[in-house]
């Protein structure tokens, strides 16, 4: 498992229709926005602290993503006074979570981040913040403006590091809203959702929430991904000198709502499940897991995870023990032991 560090991008969702509610950051109360909260209780609210020591496992839900690989025609980034939205054109996203069955369409992703290093997330992961949280929103209909009653939301951490390759088009299009006038730029170099996102999605924990900008809704089902992106410190501060709109001199900053308790609700963990594919003690004259993935594809297959790290070492000992053998396993067998799991 990857633990999170200091940084979060949490892929969440920021309510498109917030902009008729007036609210500025930080909260105006420990509700959040009583004057433009429409929920009657503010029992569910979100974000919360993502504690990995009470999350209940989950074996049943599986997060499906369609689409997320797939370059837009178009994309659009906008600037708020509160963040920054990209909106796709084309082919759109799609996702669905097992736990509450429907497909849900992507509406934008937008970002929340701080000052400094130390804050800017809105969820926390065992109370640790971090600087930055992408959120990607999706909603059943189809235009993202209209006032839907539920969500989908996907969150993913993001920590400070190396220079992302992927994120540089996005970063392009930031420069650009910082060194020309206007407020909404097209982003000449579209690239795939799937960009910036974790390489690993099928680890992650959901709960039941709200939006985390007034009308602060408690109709948002979220997913937040256990592992992590890394960006670098310089793509991380071109976030940080983003204005706010009309040419105003003020920059964006700090705009992330403080964490919500969980009270009567449950947060649920969904592990990586071993996928359909074949073991990859069936290629023994493969030293390398990698070799031996790449291998399995050619046959089409998808190569087995060890369930623990004794399981690796126990299978990388097998492979290096029976390195050598002059008919590979695969063969051998005619597919008698070309082990499905």
């Amino acid at each position: 498992m990857t633990e999170l560090p200091n940084i979060l991008l949490t892929l969440c969702i920021l309510y498109t229709g917030a902009a008729a509610h007036s609210f500025h950051y930080p909260e105006s109360s420990a509700n959040g926005w009583p004057d433009s909260c429409e929920s009657p209780t503010l029992q569910h609210q979100s974000p919360i602290d993502i504690n990995a020591g009470i999350a209940v496992d989950d074996p049943k839900s599986n997060l499906q993503m369609k689409n997320y690989d797939q370059v837009p025609t178009s994309m659009r980034i906008e600037k708020k006074d509160t963040t920054i939205d990209v909106f796709v054109d084309g082919v759109q996203p799609i996702a669905r979570d097992e736990a509450i069955g429907d497909w849900y369409q992507y509406a934008q992703l937008h970002f929340h981040w701080g000052l400094d290093n130390s804050q800017g997330s809105e969820h926390t992961f065992n109370s640790q913040s971090a600087p930055l949280e992408m959120h990607i929103v999706h909603t059943i209909g189809t235009q993202p403006n209209h006032n839907y009653d539920a969500f989908l939301v996907i969150a993913t951490f993001i920590h400070v590091g190396k220079w992302n390759r992927k994120y540089a088009p996005l970063v392009k299009a930031l420069n650009q809203l910082y060194w020309r006038k206007g407020d909404e730029r097209e982003i000449p170099e579209p690239f795939m959702i799937n960009d910036l996102l974790p390489e690993i999605k099928d680890e992650y924990y959901w709960y039941e929430g709200s939006l985390t900008t007034p009308p602060c809704n408690e109709t948002v089902h979220w997913i937040i991904f256990e592992n992590h992106v890394e960006i670098s410190q310089g793509q991380m501060n071109k976030f940080r000198r983003l204005k706010k709109t009309g040419g105003s001199p003020e920059t964006i900053a700090n705009n992330h709502r403080a964490t919500h308790p969980l009270n009567d609700r449950t947060l649920y963990h969904v592990k990586p499940k071993t996928p359909t594919g074949i073991s990859y003690e069936a290629f023994p004259e493969l030293l390398t897991r990698d070799e031996a993935d790449a291998d399995c594809q050619k046959r089409g297959g998808k190569l087995a995870r060890p369930t623990s790290a004794e399981e690796e070492v126990r299978i990388t000992d097998a492979i290096t023990a029976k390195k050598g053998s002059l008919t590979p396993a695969w063969q051998q067998t005619k597919g008698s032991s070309l082990q499905r799991i």
